[in-house]
C-alpha cells in the first residue's frame, strides 16, 4: 500500500510543485505539514518540537478536550487563521477532536484532515464522505498516525507512513 501512496504523490508532483505541499512524519503521531511557506507541527512531543513551525497543533488524547492550537484551546468549529506572504492557513477544530488545515495562496490549495489519535476503521472509511474537500487524510489508528490520499473518485488510499520520509503533493487549484 505504501507504494500506491508514494506513486500517487509522485504523479501529483513536479519539480515546480515539490516544495509547496509536503508532509514529514516523525515518531508515532507527529507530522509536519508545509505549504506555500507555512508550516504546522501536529502532535509533537517535547523532544520533537520544531521552533521553525509557524503553528503547533495538539489533538487531545481520548477523553481529553479541547483541541489545542497556537497554545490555546479551540472550541468545535473555532478557527485560527495565519497569513504569511501570499500564503494563508485556516485551521478549524472539528467535532470528534479533529482538525482541518485549509492552506491556500498563489501556490494552490491543499486541505488536510487530521483525525483524532484513535479512530476505528469504519470511521476512517467515512472521512471522504463527511469531508469531501479533503485532499489528504491523517487519522490516528492503533496509536500511530496514518497517511491517506483521497482519489478523484472519492475513495481513500491509506498507508502507514515511514518516519523521516517526506511525502510531496501537488496542490489543487480551487
Amino acid at each position: 500500500m505504501k507504494a500506491v501512496i508514494v506513486l500517487l504523490a509522485m504523479l501529483c508532483c513536479s519539480e515546480t510543485w515539490a516544495r509547496r505541499c509536503e508532509l514529514r512524519f516523525s515518531g508515532e503521531l507527529t507530522v509536519l505539514a508545509r505549504h506555500g511557506g507555512i508550516s504546522v507541527l501536529a502532535d509533537a512531543g517535547q523532544a520533537e518540537e520544531d521552533p521553525a513551525a509557524d503553528l503547533s497543533l495538539r489533538t487531545p488524547a481520548p477523553g481529553d478536550a479541547p483541541l489545542m492550537a497556537a497554545g490555546r484551546g479551540l472550541p468545535v468549529w473555532g478557527a485560527v487563521q495565519l497569513q504569511k506572504g501570499r500564503a494563508a492557513l485556516r485551521l478549524t477544530a472539528l467535532p470528534g477532536q479533529a482538525a482541518l488545515l485549509d492552506f491556500s495562496g498563489s501556490a494552490g490549495a491543499c486541505r488536510i484532515y487530521i483525525g483524532p489519535r484513535a479512530m476505528r476503521d469504519e470511521e476512517i472509511a467515512l472521512i471522504p464522505q463527511h469531508f469531501p474537500g479533503a485532499d489528504i487524510v491523517l487519522p490516528g489508528r492503533a496509536g500511530r498516525r496514518m497517511l491517506g490520499v483521497v482519489t478523484p473518485a472519492g475513495s481513500l488510499r491509506l498507508t502507514v507512513p515511514v518516519p523521516g520520509e517526506i511525502y510531496r503533493f501537488k496542490p489543487v487549484r480551487r
